[in-house]
């Protein structure tokens, strides 16, 4: 933290949300900056409401030199994060939960705080030139987080029959004959890649988190691979520095099976999981955070999209949750998927010069803003016969990463990141 600022006072009633919430909201707006924040309920608090003419409620930030003049924001930070980590949703499984084409952009956390740092900074309250978010470790300007959804681990024969009648994935006769040569003990699980994943990224210094289906099985569509098959190599990921986290299933959308399912992984990897991530990003919130946070999870990735990339309703960086129901915040971190491969593809071409300049746009815009990125690759794609070029793609777009020197981590790490800044239990 940053101690060469004194604390600046506030006097902020919201109309939707309770002071308890306004106050997490503030906390987290210090874990991210490092600046200090104190609530003064007497009229000469320095940041208060202010209802702008013709606007949707603003900030208005009373310069410390000049009593008469302020700073107002119309896009008011306190209400952005509160939208974001008040996520409450009842959809079904499959559902899309967030901004859509034709929908109003959402802001990003990223882009209100920092709105709100220069305003600080314009009514001298802070140092100008300050760097807006400080989260980052060792100086770097922004974070970044490598995943792997364990969703397929074994490549049928019965599915492989079947691909030969479906234009995608492309590898069908190829596909069907690797499938054949290893069930008949002549060749290796096409689908067999989590060693490969630690090997080529040990070789570039990343480090990365698989999440995995433990069951039990309760939806058609749960993955349907025997644990016990990969246990040696998710044990042999866990010891070279990789983190293995619970992938739940389909019917666990309200958190039901949780704790059983991360008993089971536990078990079979000989290790505590900390992270969790629904198959399909099937979940109810906040019954699934609660859940995760009953369970002694330390952190959710429930967010994201799987037919386009960017960020779930403006949530560009990890965020606690906050329970408006029983009015507390939950202890857990959410960190939400940015890309994701199928998102990212989809039916395209890899060799498509879109698809680079768009995750690249992300990784710049996450550097200019200070933002979190967190790629999501199924560890299938490394078979190119199916996916051509895939594994390819990611590494290209992982070596401009790296070129931009930002901080690294497994997604606990990251939690532990945001856990220790806002003073939570990791």
């Amino acid at each position: 933290m940053d101690d060469d600022t004194q604390k600046i006072t506030y006097n902020y009633q919201s109309p939707r949300f309770s002071p308890r919430a306004v106050e997490h909201a503030f906390r987290y707006i210090k874990a991210l900056t490092g600046l200090e924040f104190a609530e003064d309920e007497e009229s000469t608090a320095i940041i208060r409401r202010d209802d702008i003419p013709g606007g949707n409620g603003g900030l208005c930030i009373r310069d410390k030199n000049d009593d008469s003049a302020s700073v107002v924001l119309r896009d008011d930070p306190i209400d952005v994060i509160l939208k974001a980590v008040t996520i409450s949703s009842r959809l079904g499984p499959y559902k899309k939960m967030g901004d859509s084409p034709g929908e109003p952009i959402v802001p990003k956390i990223s882009e209100v705080i920092s709105a709100l740092s220069m305003a600080l900074a314009k009514a001298n309250l802070i140092p100008s030139g300050r760097r807006h978010i400080s989260i980052w470790p060792d100086g770097k300007r922004f974070g970044a987080a490598i995943t792997h959804d364990v969703d397929i681990a074994e490549r049928s024969l019965a599915g492989g029959v079947r691909l030969l009648f479906k234009r995608w994935p492309a590898g069908r006769f190829k596909g069907l004959a690797d499938t054949i040569r290893w069930r008949s003990g002549r060749g290796t699980n096409p689908y067999d890649r989590i060693t490969e994943w630690l090997d080529l990224e040990e070789k570039s210094e990343l480090v990365s988190t698989f999440f995995v289906f433990a069951g039990p099985r309760n939806h058609p569509d749960d993955p349907k691979y025997n644990l016990k098959r990969i246990s040696v190599q998710l044990k042999s990921a866990v010891n070279r520095g990789f983190e293995i986290a619970l992938h739940s299933g389909i019917e666990s959308f309200d958190g039901r099976y949780v704790n059983e399912s991360k008993n089971i992984l536990e078990k079979n990897i000989g290790t505590g999981v900390r992270g969790i991530r629904p198959h399909y990003l099937s979940a109810h919130l906040p019954e699934y955070w609660r859940m995760a946070t009953d369970t002694g999870l330390s952190y959710s990735s429930s967010l994201g999209f799987d037919d386009r990339i960017g960020y779930y309703a403006g949530i560009d960086l990890p965020v606690i949750p906050y329970d408006s129901e029983n009015d507390c915040p939950l202890n857990v971190v959410e960190i939400p998927i940015t890309i994701m491969d199928c998102g990212l593809i989809g039916d395209q071409a890899v060799d498509s010069a879109e698809l680079k300049s768009k995750a690249f746009r992300i990784i710049d815009q996450a550097e200019e803003r200070g933002s979190l990125i967190v790629f999501d690759w199924h560890q299938r794609t490394l078979y190119d016969p199916d996916y051509p070029g895939w594994g390819r793609l990611f590494f290209e777009i992982i070596e401009y990463l790296i070129q931009k020197n930002p901080y690294i981590d497994t997604m606990s790490g990251i939690a532990d990141l945001l856990n220790a800044r806002m003073g939570m239990k990791s």
